[in-house]
C-alpha cells in the first residue's frame, strides 16, 4: 500500500475513535444529580461477607450483611448485619455483633449499629437500640442499654462505655440485680464501672444494693470477685454508708442490725457468705432482738457474723468508743477497746473493755481499766488501780470490784475505800460524807446496806472508828460494828473514847451501845461495862450514859463499882446502883444500894447505905 494511503486510513480510524468518546461523554448522567435523584445510592451487593486479616494473616473480623452500599467518606452502609471480632484477648473471646442496619469505615474498624443492636461474648451480652464502634476496641452507647455480665444483669438507662482490650466497662444510671450467695440482690447506682481484667465492680452515686433480708446504702461501693466474678471476696462501701439486715420474726421480718459509717468493708467467706464487716469512721452498730437492744459508736469497729445465719456474733471496738446496752440489763460502757458476745438469737451475752473505761448501769457507775460483763450470771467486773463505783451518793474504790445486776449489790475483797452521805445529821454523824477503808466490802441497795469487814477505819470530821466489821445501813441508817470496836469523836468539844467488841449506833432513837468490854473514856473520867448505852437528846449533845453488867468507873483517885450505873452526863452525876461501891484513896470504900457521885465536887451521897 502506498504511503499516503495509509495515512488517510490512520487519520480515518482516530476521528472515529474520537466522535465515540464525545458520543459517550454526553450521553453519561451527572453524578451529582444521580445522587439527588437517588440519595441511597445503588446497591452493591446482597448476602455479602466481608474480611480483614490482622499482620500475622490471621483472620480478624468478619462481617455478614443482607445487603450494602457505598455511603459517604468512604463508609459501607449495611443491613441485617453479623459480625465477629476474633481473639481479642489471651483467652480469645470472639465477640459478636447483631444490628437492623448500620455503616462501617476505617476500614472496617469503625461501626455505627443500630435498631436492636446486639454486642455479645460468652461472658457478657449488651443490648440496644444503638451502639457506637471506634478501633475496634472503644464501645459507646448513649441510649439505654440492657447487660448480662456475671454476676450482675439489669439496664444503663444513660448509655455505657465499654473499652474492649482493657476489659474496662461504664454504665450510666445503672439498676439491676446481682447475684450472691445465689440470693438476688437489687442494686443501682449513677454509674457502674466493670473491671472484667481485674474481676472488680465499682459502683458511684446514690449507690443502694438490697437482697431479702439485707441492704446496702453509699456514696461509693467497690466489690472484689474472684476470677470469673465467681464469688465475691470483699466490697468496700464509703461515704454515708447504712448497711442492715433483717431477721424473720413472729410478725415478719424486723430489723436486727444496722451500722452506719463513712467506710465499711465487707468480707466474704470461701462460700462466698458475708463473715466479716470492717466499720471505720464516726461508726455506729446498732443491733435489736426480742430481749432489748443496743448501740455501739467508736471511729473502728471489726463485726463477725455468724455464717449461716448471718447473725451478728462478735464486735470488737478497735478505737474509744460507747457501748449502750438495754433489755435484760441496762449498761453503757465508755473505753479504749471492747469486745462485745451475742447469742444465736442476737441477744448480748458478754462484754470484755479495756482502758478508760466507764460504766453505767440502772444502780451504778464508775471508772476502771477493765471491764468483764457476763449476762448468763448478772455479773460485772471491773479491775484496775483506783477503779471506782458510784452507787447514789455513795462512792467506793479498789483495784477490783463485782457488781451482781440481780441483786444490785457489789463486793470487793481487795482493799476498799469508800466515801459514804449519811443523808442527813445525827448526833454521832454529821450530813458531810463518811471515809471508810477495809480490806473487802459488800454493797447491796436491795438490802439498802453496805458492809465492811477486815481492818475497818471510818473517818467523818472529828469522828474515828476502828472495827472488825462495820455495817452501815442507809441512807441516815443504823452503824454497826462488830469483831472488836474503837470509836473516838467530840461532844460539845469534850474528846470521848469508847472500846468494845460491838458498837452499834441507832440515828432514830439517838442512842450508841457498845456490848463486850465495854470502856469510856472521857478526859479524867473512866467507865467499863459489859455494857455501855450513850443516849443523846434532842440537841444531839450527849445527855445520859448507862451502863450494866460490873460495871467501873473513875476519876482520878475515885473509883465506883456496882451492877448497873446511871451517869447523867449534862449534870455531870453518876448513880451507882446494885451492889454500889465508891472507894477513895486514902479515904475507904462507901457502899450501898444506891450511890451518888458529884463530879463537880467528888461528894458522894449515899442512898440505902450498908455500912
Amino acid at each position: 500500500m502506498k504511503p499516503k494511503k495509509k495515512t488517510i486510513i490512520a487519520w480515518s480510524l482516530l476521528a472515529a475513535l474520537l466522535l465515540v468518546g464525545l458520543l459517550w461523554v454526553r450521553s453519561r448522567p451527572n453524578a451529582a444529580s444521580a445522587a439527588a435523584k437517588n440519595p441511597e445510592g445503588e446497591i452493591e451487593g446482597i448476602d455479602l461477607t466481608y474480611l480483614t486479616f490482622n499482620l500475622a494473616n490471621e483472620k480478624k473480623l468478619q462481617v455478614q450483611c443482607g445487603e450494602s452500599q457505598k455511603g459517604d467518606e468512604d463508609t459501607l452502609r449495611m443491613k441485617k448485619i453479623v459480625a465477629t471480632i476474633y481473639r481479642v484477648d489471651k483467652l480469645g473471646e470472639d465477640i459478636r455483633i447483631a444490628a437492623e442496619r448500620g455503616r462501617a469505615g476505617n476500614e472496617f474498624n469503625d461501626f455505627f449499629l443500630e435498631g436492636n443492636a446486639r454486642i455479645s461474648s460468652p461472658r457478657f451480652t449488651l443490648s440496644g437500640r444503638s451502639f457506637d464502634l471506634k478501633s475496634l476496641d472503644l464501645l459507646s452507647s448513649r441510649d439505654a442499654v440492657d447487660i448480662r455480665l456475671s454476676p450482675v444483669s439489669g439496664r444503663a438507662a444513660g448509655g455505657m462505655v465499654y473499652v474492649i482490650q482493657a476489659k474496662l466497662m461504664k454504665l450510666l444510671d445503672f439498676k439491676g440485680v446481682m447475684i450472691r450467695d445465689e440470693r438476688p440482690f437489687d442494686f443501682q447506682a449513677r454509674l457502674l464501672r466493670v473491671n472484667r481484667k481485674k474481676d472488680w465492680l465499682l459502683m458511684e452515686g446514690n449507690v443502694r444494693v438490697e437482697g431479702a433480708r439485707s441492704a446496702l446504702r453509699a456514696r461509693r461501693v467497690l466489690m472484689q470477685f474472684d476470677q470469673g466474678f465467681a464469688q465475691a471476696q470483699w466490697a468496700l462501701a464509703t461515704g454515708e454508708c447504712l448497711f442492715d439486715t433483717r431477721q424473720a420474726g413472729d410478725d415478719g421480718l424486723r430489723l436486727d442490725k444496722e451500722i452506719a459509717a463513712e467506710r465499711i468493708k465487707l468480707l466474704y467467706g470461701e462460700q462466698g457468705r458475708l463473715r466479716l464487716l470492717e466499720v471505720r469512721e464516726q461508726a455506729t452498730i446498732s443491733t435489736s432482738s426480742r430481749e432489748g437492744k443496743s448501740r455501739l459508736r467508736s471511729d473502728a469497729v471489726d463485726i463477725t457474723l455468724d455464717p449461716e445465719t448471718q447473725i451478728l456474733s462478735e464486735a470488737r471496738m478497735l478505737a474509744r468508743g460507747t457501748l449502750a446496752s438495754e433489755g435484760r440489763e441496762n449498761l453503757r460502757v465508755d473505753c479504749l477497746t471492747l469486745d462485745a458476745a451475742y447469742d444465736p438469737a442476737g441477744e448480748l451475752t458478754s462484754v470484755q473493755a479495756k482502758g478508760e473505761c466507764r460504766f453505767v448501769t440502772d444502780e451504778f457507775s464508775g471508772v476502771s481499766q477493765s471491764l468483764a460483763y457476763d449476762a448468763s450470771r448478772g455479773e460485772i467486773d471491773i479491775s484496775g488501780q483506783n477503779s471506782t463505783i458510784d452507787s447514789g451518793r455513795n462512792r467506793f474504790q479498789s483495784s477490783h470490784f463485782r457488781m451482781r445486776t440481780g441483786s444490785k449489790s457489789i463486793t470487793s475483797r481487795h482493799g476498799v475505800k469508800a466515801t459514804i452521805v449519811p443523808g442527813r445529821k445525827s448526833a454521832l454523824l454529821g450530813a458531810r460524807p463518811v471515809f471508810v477503808t477495809a480490806d473487802a466490802m459488800e454493797t447491796s441497795q436491795q438490802d439498802n446496806a453496805s458492809r465492811f469487814t477486815g481492818k475497818v477505819n471510818l473517818f467523818q470530821n472529828e469522828v474515828e472508828m476502828h472495827a472488825g466489821e462495820l455495817q452501815i445501813d442507809g441512807p441516815g441508817g443504823a452503824i454497826t460494828c462488830t469483831g472488836g470496836a474503837d470509836l473516838r469523836f467530840r461532844d460539845n468539844g469534850e474528846p470521848l473514847d469508847l472500846k468494845g467488841k460491838n458498837v452499834s449506833f441507832d440515828p432514830d432513837s439517838s442512842r450508841l451501845v457498845v456490848e463486850g468490854e465495854a470502856r469510856l473514856e472521857q478526859g479524867a473520867n473512866s467507865l467499863a461495862a459489859s455494857r455501855i448505852e450513850l443516849v443523846f437528846g434532842p440537841d444531839e449533845k450527849l445527855q445520859d450514859v448507862f451502863a450494866s453488867g460490873a460495871a467501873s468507873f473513875r476519876k482520878q483517885d475515885i473509883e465506883g463499882r456496882c451492877q448497873v450505873l446511871h451517869w447523867q452526863y449534862e449534870r455531870q452525876s453518876v448513880i451507882f446502883r446494885d451492889r454500889a461501891e465508891i472507894s477513895r484513896r486514902a479515904a475507904g470504900t462507901t457502899r450501898g444500894q444506891e450511890l451518888h457521885l458529884d463530879l463537880a465536887s467528888n461528894q458522894i451521897i449515899v442512898s440505902g447505905s450498908k455500912d
